[in-house]
């Protein structure tokens, strides 16, 4: 486990899978990020608290480039499969501010960047594979600001004009959909409780959002809390938790529930036909920005 702070912000993160177990304002001490209370719990992680994903984040079907992706998800391969990034243990080098993880595996070299600038938390992530793949990395911390046991007094706001609607399988195929007076639409600040109550027909699939929008940015908003989350990825996939419970026991000893808090996970579409193959003259590199201030 290691420690960075600066005069506004700390967290903590552990080796195995860059994983965040606590990301705080030094002004009222709480952590947003929802995590387990043990390591042993870390060790399965199967909701991918806090974590690093990759190669491939999201759901992808096992053959949809060429590959034979482990099934972990039936009848998907999910967050990078039975080993993925969540649960290897990086090499890291650190000062006050700034850390970079490294790690080897599979062909790929990974250097994962986290540092503290002011009132802002940035995450660079970089892979560079021996041979030509496709990859699509992303973080999966699931975020509640006021670490309530659930997301009522929060509001989300989303500027997006598109969703990927999903198939029986979960998977994105290419269909986006307009969310202009759908479920979907997130696009003025919109309280969770209000969002929850929505009904569509892919929640018959998903159970509520689990869904990546056309959009690189959102906003998390509790009483005088914001957390602005920015990327230079196309997607931004919001999960509101929906599968949540039963998955341990949180840092404040609870039962984890369903809805208790909602991950935001910026990255490309994933099972996309056209996610970008990379090199090792063409590494992958991405950003995730996380900004967060109390009036």
């Amino acid at each position: 486990m290691i420690t960075l702070r600066n005069n506004k912000l700390e967290v903590e993160i552990m080796k195995q899978g860059v994983t965040f177990v606590s990301f705080k304002s030094l002004s009222d001490g709480v952590n947003i990020t929802t995590a387990f209370n043990s390591k042993e719990a870390y060790d399965v992680n199967g909701v991918y608290l806090g974590a690093l994903i990759g190669p491939l984040a999201g759901r992808t079907s096992p053959n949809r480039y060429g590959s034979n992706l482990d099934v972990n998800n039936p009848p998907n391969h999910l967050h990078g499969g039975k080993n993925g990034l969540h649960l290897k243990v990086f090499d890291v080098e650190q000062t006050d501010t700034k850390a970079i993880f490294t790690l080897n595996d599979d062909g790929v070299y990974y250097e994962i960047n986290v540092s503290l600038e002011d009132d802002t938390l940035l995450l660079d992530m970089k892979a560079t594979p021996s041979q030509a793949r496709r990859l699509n990395l992303t973080n999966h911390m699931y975020f509640n600001l006021l670490n309530e046991e659930n997301l009522d007094n929060h509001q989300v706001e989303l500027i997006a004009e598109k969703v990927s609607y999903v198939t029986e399988d979960i998977l994105n195929v290419g269909n986006l959909v307009a969310v202009k007076d759908t479920a979907f639409d997130l696009n003025k600040k919109t309280s969770v409780k209000d969002i929850l109550s929505r009904t569509d027909e892919q929640f018959e699939i998903t159970r509520h959002i689990d869904h990546s929008y056309l959009a690189n940015k959102v906003k998390l908003f509790a009483k005088n809390k914001t957390l602005s989350i920015e990327a230079t990825a196309p997607a931004m996939h919001l999960y509101f938790g929906n599968y949540l419970e039963g998955s341990g026991i949180d840092s404040k000893g609870r039962d984890i529930q369903n809805h208790q808090s909602l991950a935001i996970e910026p990255q490309y579409f994933p099972n996309d036909i056209d996610l970008p193959e990379y090199t090792k003259n063409k590494p992958f590199q991405e950003t995730i920005k996380y900004t967060y201030t109390i009036k």
